[in-house]
């Protein structure tokens, strides 16, 4: 599978170095050309900005948003928003407030575009009740959900995912558990 990663810090540039060790294709961005360039020498596809990223990307894309929380995620988010297409992904793996999550998934969904939040703290289950995340993710149809999950799992971070049911945040795995 094809990915788009924007933010090669310590944990994106991890990030895509464990997508690529397990056969998957990775675009990346990132306001430092050092951290493009590096991951470029490992066999990641480099991008200058986000137009770039995006039409580099085969549809339906899935790109990874591995940014501190705030107002550069905001932006990012934003941005993407317009470049993007109906059936395609953003997944947030910083760890966002989640009500944040709330206004972009909705935002997100009125352009038919999915937003998972993976954020890699495993957040906070409460958010969860509320049916937060917003994320309509299996609306892509099974091959697409599948591809999504294994590359999730490939990184090891908790999940969650609202599908009409609940599926808690565990390190590694994608647990199914029932709405409290």
């Amino acid at each position: 599978m094809q990915i788009g990663v924007i933010g090669l810090g310590r944990m994106g540039g991890n990030i895509t170095r464990r997508l690529m060790q397990n056969g998957h294709e990775a675009v990346v961005c990132d306001h430092d050309a050092n951290a493009v360039a590096a991951l470029g020498r490992d066999g990641a596809i480099g991008a200058k900005g986000l137009d770039t990223l995006v039409s580099q990307l085969r549809a339906p894309r899935a790109i990874w948003v591995m940014l501190p929380a705030g107002k550069i995620t905001d932006d990012t988010i934003n941005q993407l928003a317009k470049l993007l297409a109906r059936d395609d992904v953003i997944i947030d793996g910083g760890n966002t407030f989640w009500k944040d999550d709330v206004r972009r998934a909705k935002m997100l969904k009125e352009r038919a575009i999915h937003y998972v939040d993976v954020g890699t703290s495993g957040g906070d289950l409460r958010r969860w009740r509320y049916g937060v995340g917003g994320v309509d993710v299996f609306g892509w149809g099974k091959r697409r959900d599948s591809e999504l999950i294994v590359l999730i799992m490939i990184v090891g971070v908790g999940v969650h995912l609202w599908a009409g049911s609940f599926l808690a945040p565990c390190p590694f795995l994608i647990c199914p558990a029932p709405i409290p």
